[in-house]
């Protein structure tokens, strides 16, 4: 019977809720983000950069739920003289714990995003506006996650009911207000990339909304903000469930978010050029035939495409003989030797590099009489 009154929600044991909204976003966050992988997977058959650090999220944010679920056992959401000294104790290293997994699976899920508008930016200027966010975001986590590893005084870092601790509040506040900033960035920047790419209105707008779905999370973080800002320091335990409540439900849709822009609905909106990341049309800058594919590639018309096809047609010669070739060679080049006019881009990871050359040779044979 007390087990069952323990596991009732109720004004003075708020707990059990935390738990059912918990699991409720775990598992649509995980649904979401195995259909991400599977999209990845089925449209170029091989997994990312971008994947393992939206997987490296989910299985932070996953510990994350569950220790959520070890703060209401030990007694998250009563009233301070309803838990014991123990819980106290346990209660503490939990949220300590789990407060640090919820910046790093934040941050986790915006280095995503900020990988795959890498792949997205063809320009070098565009490339530099996608690193200057990047950078900022992966100096901003490490900082956070700094800041709450020795929030309080050693060795007790742990002890958030103590009064040896950071003002926590000014904390959250400046952590909330770069959030909102870089997922803002996130959700403003691919309009940037992808404002002149060659797609039809209705797809550029499909696509550049997948990655406004980010802004969702404003909501989340005030009101997360807020709940911790009227958190009375009498009664923690019992204050800490509201924070709490909107922290699982704020890294479960931020995960979710970032996946969004990988589904196969929008990836399909893209010009396969853009999808297959790891590789791209790489031709001869200075052939006919190097322009007309680059052209094709980014769905362009040449403007001389008519005569091209008519020049590189089969001649009409009564006794000559044509013989085309084309070789496709494959090989790993150093990005720092890669410049020029032989390529246009490999992979950011290995230096893939296809160079493809054509060459013609008509021989001519004189007919005897």
């Amino acid at each position: 019977m007390a087990s069952g009154k323990a596991d009732t929600i109720s004004p003075d044991n708020r707990g059990p809720l935390l738990n059912l909204a918990t699991w409720i976003c775990l598992v649509s966050m995980c649904i979401i983000v195995i259909l991400k992988l599977w999209s990845k997977l089925f449209k170029i058959h091989q997994l990312q950069l971008d994947d393992y650090l939206i997987t490296g999220a989910t299985i932070f944010g996953v510990v994350q739920g569950i220790l959520s679920s070890v703060q209401v056992a030990a007694g998250l959401g009563k009233h301070m003289v309803d838990v014991s000294k123990n819980e106290k104790i346990e209660l503490q290293k939990t949220t300590y714990a789990a407060q640090l997994l919820y910046v790093i699976t934040l941050y986790l899920s915006r280095l995503a995003v900020f990988r795959f508008l890498r792949l997205l930016a063809a320009e070098q200027r565009r490339r530099r506006v996608v690193l200057l966010g990047t950078v900022s975001a992966c100096v901003c986590g490490a900082v956070m996650a700094v800041i709450l590893i020795f929030r309080c005084s050693p060795p007790k870092t742990w002890a958030l009911f103590s009064n040896k601790c950071i003002d926590l509040v000014r904390f959250w506040e400046a952590e909330g207000i770069i959030g909102m900033l870089q997922d803002a960035f996130l959700a403003i920047v691919p309009v940037y990339l992808l404002h002149n790419v060659h797609l039809p209105w209705h797809k550029k707008a499909y696509v550049m909304g997948s990655f406004m779905v980010r802004l969702v999370t404003f909501p989340l973080i005030i009101l997360r903000l807020v709940s911790i800002m009227n958190a009375s320091t009498n009664d923690p335990v019992y204050s800490l469930f509201m924070p709490s409540l909107y922290t699982e439900i704020h890294m479960c849709i931020s995960v979710i978010a970032t996946c969004v822009p990988f589904l196969k609905p929008f990836t399909d909106s893209l010009q396969t050029g853009l999808l297959t990341s790891d590789l791209r049309t790489i031709t001869a800058a200075n052939s006919s035939y190097g322009n007309w594919v680059r052209m094709r590639a980014l769905g362009k018309d040449t403007p001389h495409s008519s005569s091209q096809k008519k020049a590189y047609g089969k001649p009409k010669l009564r006794d000559d003989t044509l013989s085309t070739q084309r070789t496709t060679d494959i090989h790993s080049t150093p990005r720092d030797q890669i410049h020029g006019d032989n390529i246009s881009r490999g992979t950011s990871e290995e230096g893939l590099v296809i160079q493809q050359t054509t060459t013609m040779t008509v021989e001519t044979h004189s007919l005897k009489e």
